[in-house]
């Protein structure tokens, strides 16, 4: 009895990844910080300005340490679906598209922002008709 409803947990996880994977496909790009860390030379440490390791030692330039950078990842909707799903079920995925859409409402805002500077920053702040001139002895 028990190996019947084990089989039909398992049907029910194909069909939700056949769902989840049509659906991850329909879903916009959204961009994500991923921290990861690389190993540098001392030298390249110094190069960029730093001079003292998390510890307050110098840096030896000689030496191999290990440096924390930022790298910009897309989002995996398949994979993200499938983890609040297997943990939050379809709460969970309901949650997770809620996330989706104010992550596109934000990027959305802060597009119009960025647009709105720039359309500020191309307005004339000189009045028609006004000339500028390098004529001091005219003032």
């Amino acid at each position: 009895m028990q190996i019947i409803k084990r089989l039909k947990m398992e049907k029910a996880t194909k069909r939700f990844k056949k769902q989840a994977r049509a659906l991850a496909e329909k879903m916009p790009l959204i961009r994500k910080y991923e921290v990861i860390g690389r190993r540098v030379l001392g030298a390249e440490m110094i190069k960029d300005g730093i001079t003292e390791d998390a510890g307050k030692k110098p840096i030896e330039a000689e030496g191999w340490y290990k440096r924390k950078e930022f790298r910009v990842v897309y989002v995996n909707h398949f994979k993200e679906l499938l983890k609040v799903y297997d943990r939050d079920g379809e709460a969970g995925v309901a949650a997770y598209m809620m996330w989706v859409r104010e992550q596109v409402l934000a990027e959305e805002q802060r597009k119009a922002a960025e647009a709105e500077k720039l359309k500020l920053n191309e307005a004339s702040v000189i009045p028609e008709g006004f000339e500028l001139t390098t004529d001091i002895k005219g003032l």
